[in-house]
């Protein structure tokens, strides 16, 4: 039967976040799971970190490195976002959890990283939709400003004078009502006909 640790050790084995423990002390990866030797083309017993480096931009290394001594304090670092160029030249974006540990007389740089690319592009594309349906709207409001500030205005007046206006002037007014509501409804179907072809 296996144990509590050997059961855990299966399930991160299996996991598709990248696990791994590296050995600030003997400059070697201790363990990687299967996800991280894929992605990262890393193994555990590995000594180089040269593989990982030269994939991950230069400017993400160089902020990651400024956290050394935050995490050697005993504090995780959480959500560090950062950027990969594969050898395909596609960019990922991955987030990065780890912290230092010293518990077993060396210095271990342990943690998880999850890539959040697609997440990052499916808020990139919402952002996108949420521009173009702002702008939209923004057209469609200006355009329907004329026509509904008339009707707004033509019905204040003929509210107000009604008992002063001749039947001819009345009817002039409801026109102008009727060719400005018209003129909104054409605007819409022409937004609808536009958005829906």
């Amino acid at each position: 039967m296996k144990n509590i640790e050997e059961l855990l050790l299966s399930l991160i084995a299996e996991d598709n976040r990248y696990y791994f423990i590296y050995s600030l002390t003997d400059k070697l990866f201790c363990y990687a799971n299967t996800s991280f030797e894929s992605f990262f083309g890393i193994r555990s017993g590995d000594k180089s970190i040269n593989k990982l480096t030269r994939i991950i931009h230069p400017d993400d290394v160089r902020r990651l490195k400024k956290y050394l001594p935050f995490l050697r304090q005993g504090n995780s670092l959480t959500d560090f976002e950062f950027r990969t160029i594969l050898p395909n030249e596609k960019t990922c974006i991955l987030s990065l959890y780890a912290r230092i540990d010293n518990s077993l007389d060396k210095e271990l740089f342990l943690g998880y990283v999850t890539d959040i690319t697609t997440i990052k592009e499916d808020i990139d594309y919402l952002n996108e939709l949420n521009d173009k349906k702002d702008s939209i709207l923004h057209i469609l409001l200006h355009d329907l400003g004329g026509p509904l500030g008339n009707i707004k205005n033509l019905s204040r007046l003929l509210n107000e004078r009604l008992k002063s206006l001749n039947e001819e002037d009345i009817q002039k007014i409801i026109t102008s009502i009727e060719k400005n509501s018209k003129m909104s409804i054409q605007i819409i179907n022409d937004f609808v006909g536009r958005q829906n072809p």
